[in-house]
Parts: structure tokens; sequence; C-alpha cells
């Protein structure tokens, strides 16, 4: 008996000694210092390869049926990029060459039954990482415009960068299943200003046939102070304990550590600003850089998922190379962009270390079916300005005004009121115009 007493004492002693010890770690979170467990609402490291896959899309997925027979892909263009990218993938893991082309050369195959897909800026070393390629032949091509991927005749496919295209040869015609299916449906004809103008320029619009019906979406704010200090843990992490805090006017939180070193805004419309002028000892590389730039927005709540990768930039920071990383949301495939710079998501990352940030972050509502409509095409717009246009760039007709017509694209601009508004972006020589795509009117200009 005195045995067994004595053995429930043992171990009562041992629970309290070990309760005691569990109670002194979570005190003085001891747990958290030896990273037991993670505070990030993440349960596991982001890979560089993941987080691209997530981002980088296409602005525009263009196909061609051959002839003047082609059409854009508005809505579901990531289904489209999808599928190429294994016919990418495959191209790039057996390519033993690339060579350069001209022009010429892009343009007959680009005739042909084919898919192209536009990008603002794209890299080539992070296009290779997000096929999981440790290496590729297009690693040093920066500044990727278009990716042509013929579907006929032609065992190829082609990049066309800023400066120059090229030709990688695959080892059988590309085919795509979604491009098949499309031919055999109803879409929307697009035809270039060449073929129905004669025009210089040889950007594709629109015809009158089926209706482009694209919603209007109002936007909100979570930024709340739970979601202020739930994002400036994750961001300052062991430095939050340490940190002042200042509460605007405006209701605006601000966090500054280091004695203003490092500083973080987050305002009440899901505006965040951050800057850490502690630099990182590492050099920069695009892969490091864009992966840090991705892992922290994700701190901020951002999902990946409604990114679009737009560029990344080689700057300097006080005479330490450094990239600055920007991204742009989207709704419905479509990018969203705002008349305010601020409001773009940019990155500068000094190594492996968040430099500086600034973006905004809010919350689509659900689209109010009464403000559903078609959306006017790009001709319709340019007349409610013609007037204006004309004079501006001493033009005697809608020709002349199509010569100087470099892009257009259809997409959302977050107005004054953060409601995300269908807009067809259109460069007239070099210069950027918004136009409001119910109305026609000019929403902005010159942005870049």
């Amino acid at each position: 008996m005195t045995t067994h007493k004595e053995n429930i004492k043992s171990a009562l002693l041992i629970s309290m000694i070990l309760m005691s010890v569990a109670l002194i770690f979570l005190k003085f979170d001891f747990v958290q210092l030896f990273n037991l467990y993670q505070t990030s609402p993440y349960s596991y490291a982001l890979s560089l390869e993941e987080a691209l896959q997530s981002t980088i899309r296409p602005k525009e997925v263009i196909i061609r049926f051959g002839g003047n027979n082609n059409t854009k892909i508005i809505s579901g263009s990531q289904r489209y990029y999808n599928q190429t990218r294994n016919a990418l993938k495959q191209a790039l893991s057996g390519a033993v060459s690339i060579k350069e082309v001209t022009e010429e050369m892009y343009l007959k195959s680009q005739s042909s039954k084919s898919l192209e897909l536009g990008f603002t800026a794209l890299n080539g070393k992070l296009l290779s990482r997000s096929f999981f390629l440790e290496t590729s032949l297009i690693d040093n091509i920066s500044d990727i415009k278009s990716i042509l991927v013929p579907l006929i005749d032609e065992s190829a496919i082609y990049i066309k960068s800023s400066e120059k295209i090229y030709r990688l040869e695959t080892a059988s015609i590309v085919s795509l299943d979604t491009v098949d299916s499309l031919e055999n449906s109803k879409y929307v004809k697009y035809y270039s200003l060449s073929y129905l103008f004669g025009s210089e320029s040889l950007e594709l619009v629109p015809s009158d046939g089926p209706d482009i019906n694209v919603q209007t979406y109002d936007t909100i704010s979570s930024m709340d102070s739970q979601s202020a200090e739930e994002i400036s843990r994750d961001v300052l992490k062991e430095r939050y304990d340490f940190a002042n805090r200042i509460v605007e006017t405006d209701g605006s939180n601000i966090y500054t550590y280091n004695y203003g070193q490092e500083v973080l805004k987050i305002s009440p419309n899901g505006y965040i600003e951050y800057l850490n002028e502690e630099f990182s000892s590492k050099d920069a590389s695009v892969e490091q850089s864009s992966l840090a730039a991705m892992d922290f927005m994700q701190k901020m709540g951002i999902d990946l998922k409604t990114l679009a990768f737009e560029k990344s930039i080689p700057i300097k920071i006080q005479g330490r190379n450094a990239y600055r990383v920007i991204f742009s949301n989207t709704a419905d495939d479509l990018r969203i962009i705002s008349s305010n710079e601020k409001y773009d998501l940019s990155a500068v990352v000094v190594g492996d270390k968040i430099y500086s940030f600034t973006g905004i972050k809010r919350t689509m509502l659900p689209y109010d079916l009464s403000r559903n409509k078609n959306i006017i095409t790009p001709f319709e717009a340019l007349e409610t300005e013609y007037s204006s246009l004309s004079r501006t760039y001493a033009v005697k007709s809608g020709v002349e005004l199509f010569d100087k017509i470099g892009d257009i694209e259809l997409l959302y601009f977050m107005d004054l009121n953060y409601a995300y508004i269908p807009c067809w972006k259109i460069i007239i020589a070099d210069k950027v115009y918004i136009f409001n795509g119910y109305t026609g009117e000019i929403m902005s200009y010159g942005l870049g």
C-alpha cells in the first residue's frame, strides 16, 4: 500500500513540475523563441515555384484561327494559360538551342492558327522557375512581352521581348484542347485595325458580334484595429512587443521600431505602407526578391491567387543592389489599375529583405445585378472623345488616330470610391488613356 501511495505522489509531483515548466514557456513565449510553432496563418513555407504559379498570368490571351478570324479571351483566360503551361514547360525543358528571328517570321506564324499570351514585362528566369525548372534557355531574357504558340504547321514557340524575338524548336506541333473546343463554339470576333481600315496599327478590336458583358464591383476595407494588429504582429514578429503604436485622427495605425528605422502604417481604407532601413547583407537576386515580396504580401493577408505579377526592376538603394517587384490585383482575370500609384502593390527588396512596400487591400462585394450591363467597343470610346483627341494629335481622320494606337486592353480601373469599373486602356502615341467601358469618358490619362 505504501509503495502504491508513493508511486501516486511521484506521478503527481512529476505532473506538477511539467505543468510549471509549460506555464513558464508560455509566460515568456519560449515556444515562439525556439520556433516550435508558427504564428503565420499559412501552414507551410512558401516556395518560389508555388508563388510564381499563383501570380504569373497573362494580361491577355489572343487566339487566332487563321486569316482574320481572331478572338480575345476575356473571362477564363487563366484556364487557357494553365493548359498552355504544360506545352511551354516541355518546350523549355527539352530545348537545346534558341535563336533570334525577325518580326516578319513572328507575324507569319501569328497569322496561322495560334495562341498568344501577352504580358507586361515578364522575367525569363522567373518564368522558368514557375515551371519548376532550375534553368532554361530563356533565363537571360528580360522584359518578355508575349509568347506565341503555333498550333499548326510549325513545331516551335516564339518568345518576344521589348527588344528581340526568339524561336524555340519543339519536339512536335503543340495541340490545345481548349482552343479546339472554342473554334466550334460562339465567340466574340476581333479584327485588326490594319484589316478593317488599312491602319498601320495591328491592334485587335472586337466586332459588333456577341455582346461583351462585364460587371462593376464595389469594394470595402476590412482594416479595423484588430486586422491592423494581426498584420503588424505578422510583419514585426518578435519586434512587435517593443514597437511604438500611434493612432492618427483618421484611424490609421502607425507602428515604429528602432527609433523609426522600421515603420508600418495601416490606414482604414486598406492602404498599407512599410519601410525598413535595416539593410540585408545579401546580394539581390530576382528570385529571392520576388519570393520575399510575395511572402510579405501573404503576411498582409493578400491572396496570391488574386494577383498578377507585373514586373521586377533592378534598382539601387543607397548604392546597394535591389529589385522593385510590382504586382496588380485582378478580378475575373482582368488586371486592376488605379489613378494613384501609391495603391499599386509594389515592394522594394534588398537581398532577401523588404526595404519598402506600398499597396492597398480591398475586398470585392458581390456584384449588383442591376448594374450588370454590356460594355461599349473601343471604337465607341474613341468616338466619344474624338474631337478632343483629334485636336491633341492633329489628326484629320479616324485612321490617322488609329495609326497612333499601340495597345488596347480591357481591364478594371479603381475609381476614387474604390469601385472597380471596366475600362478600355488604349495607348495613343505612347500616352496611356483609360476610357470608361460604359460611357467612353476618359477616367485617367498618362498612367504607366
